[in-house]
């Protein structure tokens, strides 16, 4: 009797061990859930030409939300699946176009793919290959399978886009001039106009507001608070944040920020007597909407931008990060999406701008004095 319970236990034992395998919950549990798609998209049909990435997001119960953007398929596809399926923390997700080979059409476009994986476990690594193409194959019709690898540290506030083209760089682009500029050939730009309304005079850079002065006895009154202040004089969406960022030389500065990066320029000081606002001035840049899904990896456009200025940006990450700024386009300013480098960060502040969607250097502007973004 004692030899057949001994052996019940040791039994068990070894089938923990292989179940879980040192982690809370079994392997294999990982499993796919929620499925959906957006059907094609028609606005973006094409040759099959449009740029893929993922979205990735913690959920709630450790998983994972991910949305394949721009999956490309036949335009007829109308029915898809995913599996998944794990060996340790490699996992391979699967996505089938499962259409009727007999309604297919000689033209693909982009679908949006939405899906959850789990529960993973925080603070561990992944690697993921994901897998789209036919579950039907008809060469004539079917897009050729795709596959991308990625891996990532999970936790329960993880959020990262992973763009798979940022792998790739056209050697032209390493060997590119561009404008220089100074900060004040920008400002040639602008139209200033100067108004009063009662005591309040209002000055507007290119039709939005840039400076008031209230005056020493503000009639009409003056708002109390800055929210107010921005919500009655800037142009804001539900995109737009103006966050606060200290004391500058009396005043309450608040910096512009557009779905969480950080707008060039986009700043405003504001300076209050008693709990009443006497003086506003800044820059506000208008957005009614901006893709801020780079195309261009951080690595690569450092390696742009060091072909171009010829010194290494290593160690320098502080001075590197991906923001919006305006350049002149045929009639206004239009706002990018770039990486900045400031280079000289304590001498003349010299900027080097690369747009994030196609590598291009856009321009240098050298700045003798006030920088447009510190």
């Amino acid at each position: 009797m004692k030899k057949v319970v001994f052996s019940l236990l040791t039994t068990m034992f070894i089938v923990a061990i292989i179940c879980c395998d040192g982690n809370d919950y079994p392997v294999s549990n990982i499993g796919l859930k929620n499925f959906s798609n957006t059907g094609c998209k028609p606005h973006t049909r094409s040759s099959g030409s449009d740029d893929s990435y993922f979205e990735l997001k913690a959920t709630e119960g450790n998983m994972l939300y991910v949305k394949h953007v721009n999956a490309v398929f036949n335009c007829a596809s109308n029915k898809f699946d995913a599996k998944v399926e794990a060996d340790g923390n490699s996992i391979t997700i699967r996505e089938y176009d499962l259409t009727d080979l007999e309604i297919m059409m000689s033209c693909q476009c982009p679908f949006d793919l939405g899906y959850e994986i789990g529960p993973l476990k925080d603070g561990e690594t992944y690697s993921v290959k994901v897998v789209s193409g036919a579950g039907q194959v008809d060469p004539d019709f079917m897009p050729v399978t795709n596959e991308v690898v990625f891996s990532f540290v999970y936790s329960p506030t993880f959020s990262q886009v992973i763009v798979p083209s940022q792998d790739e760089i056209d050697p032209d682009l390493l060997q590119q001039t561009t404008t220089v500029y100074s900060q004040r050939d920008i400002e040639a730009l602008y139209e200033w106009t100067t108004s009063t309304n009662g005591t309040w005079e209002i000055t507007k850079l290119n039709g939005i507001v840039s400076n008031i002065r209230y005056g020493s006895s503000p009639s009409p009154e003056p708002p109390h608070s800055a929210e107010d202040f921005f919500k009655d004089n800037l142009p804001l969406t539900a995109d737009i944040e103006m966050i606060m960022d200290g004391w500058h030389s009396g005043n309450i500065r608040y910096r512009q920020f557009y779905k969480g990066l950080p707008v060039e320029q986009g700043m405003w000081d504001l300076y209050f007597v008693g709990d009443e606002i006497h003086r506003a001035y800044g820059h506000f840049v208008p957005i009614n909407y901006l893709d801020i899904v780079p195309l261009i990896s951080e690595e690569n456009a450092k390696k742009i931008v060091e072909n171009y200025i010829k010194e290494s940006v290593e160690g320098k990450d502080k001075y590197f990060y991906l923001a919006i700024m305006e350049f002149p386009g045929e009639q206004t300013l239009v706002p990018y999406l770039v990486y900045v480098y400031k280079y000289d960060p304590w001498g003349e502040h010299n900027y080097v701008y690369v747009d994030a969607k196609t590598g291009y250097l856009l321009y240098e502007i050298r700045n003798h004095g006030a920088k447009p973004y510190d």
